[in-house]
């Protein structure tokens, strides 16, 4: 696994470009982990929310930008 520095502006361009036509990366990692099957999608309150199982999250999001920054 390669380490990134959370702080450096370079990791945030290269997370920015890994995301999809300029989106959080973030939530697009939450939409292909729903559309593969993982978690949940519902309301909480008027909330919309997901519920995915923190370590399948992890690994997952791991796997998507360490795909995408190399």
């Amino acid at each position: 696994m390669r380490a990134y520095r959370s702080s450096s502006i370079g990791w945030a361009r290269r997370m920015r470009a890994a995301g999809a036509r300029g989106r959080d990366p973030f939530a697009v990692i939450a939409e292909d982990m729903l559309a593969e099957g993982i978690g949940r999608k519902g309301r909480v309150g008027a909330a919309d929310s997901h519920l995915f199982e923190a370590s399948q999250a992890v690994d997952y999001a791991v796997t998507w930008i360490e795909s995408r920054l190399r």
